[in-house]
This record gives C-alpha cells, sequence and structure tokens, in this order.
C-alpha cells in the first residue's frame, strides 16, 4: 500500500472511530472493523484503544470476536504478561479451556513471546494433541502450521513431517 493509501485510510478510520457512539454491546460490530483496519496499519495501540477494556456481554461469539482480536493486539505490542491475564478473564467469562489454552499457543507462537511455565513448542504440542476438543478448523490448521514451522526452525525435521502428515490425515 503506497504512503498516501495508508495516510487515506488512517483518516478514515480516525473519522469513524469519532462517529463510534454507544458502548461496547451496541458497538461491538463497528469497533472490530475499525480495529481491524488500525491493525492493518500497525497501529496496534490505536486498536486496542478502539476496543475498549471492557468485553460484551454474554454471547460466547461475540465474546470470542472481542477477546481474540484483543488478545492478538496485545501479542503483537509485545505485552505477554497483559495477554496472558486477558486470557485467564475470558476464562472467567465462560470461554472454552481447551480453545484458549490453543489460541494462546498460537499468539504466542505469531508473536514471538513466552510463557513463563512452558515453551511455546509445548503449548502448541498440547493444543494439537487436544485437537478433538476443538470447534473451529481453522484453528485446529493454525496450531498445525505454527508447529511445523517452528519444528522446521529447529530443524527437527523428521518431527515437522510427522505433524505435517497427522494434518494431512486429519483435514483431507
Amino acid at each position: 500500500m503506497s504512503r498516501g493509501a495508508s495516510e487515506g485510510e488512517l483518516e478514515v478510520l480516525r473519522q469513524l472511530r469519532a462517529r463510534l457512539r454507544g458502548d461496547i454491546e451496541e458497538t461491538l460490530d463497528a469497533r472490530l472493523v475499525i480495529a481491524s483496519g488500525y491493525e492493518r496499519q500497525g497501529e496496534f495501540a490505536t486498536a486496542l484503544e478502539v476496543l475498549g477494556d471492557e468485553p460484551p456481554g454474554g454471547d460466547p461469539d461475540r465474546l470470542r470476536a472481542y477477546f481474540d482480536k484483543r488478545t492478538y493486539l496485545l501479542g503483537a505490542l509485545g505485552r505477554g504478561e497483559e495477554m496472558r491475564a486477558l486470557y485467564r478473564r475470558w476464562r472467567e467469562l465462560g470461554g472454552d479451556e481447551y480453545e484458549l489454552r490453543a489460541r494462546y499457543a498460537v499468539h504466542l507462537s505469531l508473536h514471538a513471546l513466552e510463557d513463563p511455565e512452558h515453551s511455546r513448542e509445548e503449548l502448541l504440542w498440547q493444543a494439537m494433541l487436544d485437537e478433538d476438543h476443538l470447534q473451529s478448523e481453522q484453528l485446529q490448521r493454525f496450531i498445525y502450521e505454527r508447529l511445523i514451522g517452528g519444528l522446521l526452525v529447529s530443524q527437527r525435521i523428521g518431527e515437522a513431517l510427522w505433524v505435517y502428515d497427522r494434518g494431512v490425515q486429519r483435514f483431507d
């Protein structure tokens, strides 16, 4: 994207943000669109501001959309401890334990962040082994992709091929 186009998008995003009226319950969809625009521009802190600190009520899909975007943005900013705290809050509000562990592992991997107790690879392996508990095929595929990529970077070719073959059996 050219600088002019980028600056034009930021101006549109600023105008859209200024038009937000109402709380998160009323404006979640608009906030997610605007936050995604700021994310595309690398404006992760601004995207977090747009989302706000309070999640929407009850509905699991709305909670997932809010928390998944917010945890991603915190990871992109390298704010691992805040990301972990947000995952704990999501769990307290009813987030599925297996899904949250898997998303956490993927976010650590995407942003090259560390967990204080477990390696990224260990968490990705566990998420892969828990795959039958996950509803989202897209999340399952991300787990395989991140695990295979990490194994290849570590020159653990045999294990990467084993995970790949397991993925082929699962998804084909």
